[in-house]
């Protein structure tokens, strides 16, 4: 919202330019208010009017619209990048945020639209590209740069990200829990390396082991068994600690027996394991939003919130 209206205000600024110097120009700034400031201040609040209502087309109608009369505008690019990304129609998306980072290059809204584009499309070379040109400007930002190295697995960067951000800062609880979640996925990636023989997760008897397992899992979970859930969810984790949904099914467990931080650190464990798996991925928020909504929460229960937007 706060970003919204930057941007309402900033359209109405160069309105207010445009009016003055049509006005120096001779002409009757009642005239100019007329015939282009308010026609133009109706699409873009139209705009706006059909985003507040989730009707993200009849939106991009509107600021195209607008972009007929300002078709320089940077502003409308990015908004109308901002509504495709809603669609879920990346690649516009993509094509506006850079029509407006070829204006202004060094706009960082813009930039930070095109990152967080990237981070949900799972392109996490450009990310890095993005976040690097924005940590010129905004050096706390080597948090979100951090974040996706980790997602990368390669630790060691996000590390010096995270030192550098403690000796120039001091310390974050954020980054304290990066580094916690670093040393969980070392931990639990040491422990597939142990099991890998053993559980064989490529063979196909493993396999129709595992479905079996799951299959078990949902009955349970289904007859609000939590003992039973919790019981099965853990010994399968002992035998397949990288799948993600036995650490679904275990936060479930936790979350019905009122065990909520151990239900966040198993839920958490597991999202570190989900490839490009979105609707998994859903469910693990949802799992985490029920638990903060439990603890009272709002700060964590709104991030979890915002992160499901995200992927709808």
């Amino acid at each position: 919202m706060k970003n919204r209206w930057y941007h309402i205000t900033l359209l109405q600024l160069l309105l207010l330019v445009a009016l003055l110097c049509s006005a120096q120009e001779g002409e009757s700034a009642e005239i100019s208010l007329e015939e282009y400031s308010d026609e133009f201040q109706e699409h873009f609040f139209e705009a706006l009017k059909q985003e507040g209502i989730e009707n993200y087309e009849k939106a991009i109608e509107a600021l195209f619209k607008c972009k007929e009369l300002e078709p320089d505008n940077t502003t409308l690019d990015y908004e109308i990048a901002q509504n495709y990304t809603r669609l879920k129609n990346y690649g516009q998306a993509e094509l506006f945020y850079k029509t407006a980072l070829e204006k202004e290059p060094q706009d960082q809204f813009y930039l930070e639209g095109l990152f967080q584009l990237y981070r949900v499309i799972n392109d996490t070379e450009s990310a890095i590209s993005i976040a690097n040109r924005i940590i010129k400007k905004d050096e706390m930002f080597k948090e979100e740069l951090a974040s996706i190295y980790v997602r990368r697995r390669e630790f060691d960067k996000a590390i010096i990200l995270l030192d550098e951000l403690d000796e120039a800062y001091g310390n974050s609880p954020t980054r304290d829990t990066l580094r916690d979640r670093i040393g969980r996925i070392g931990r639990l990636q040491t422990i597939v390396e142990n099991k890998k023989s053993e559980a064989n997760d490529s063979s196909s008897n493993s396999a129709g082991e595992l479905q079996q397992i799951l299959l078990d899992l949902q009955q349970n979970y289904e007859a609000k068994d939590y003992d039973a859930l919790l019981k099965k969810s853990n010994a399968g984790l002992s035998f397949y600690p990288s799948q993600p949904k036995l650490y679904l099914y275990n936060g479930r467990a936790l979350i019905g027996k009122g065990q909520y931080q151990k239900a966040i650190f198993s839920l958490e464990s597991g999202l570190d394991y989900i490839i490009e798996d979105k609707g998994l991925e859903r469910k693990f928020y949802e799992q985490l939003k029920q638990v903060y909504e439990n603890l009272s929460d709002r700060k964590k229960y709104n991030e979890y919130n915002k992160k499901l937007k995200r992927l709808q």
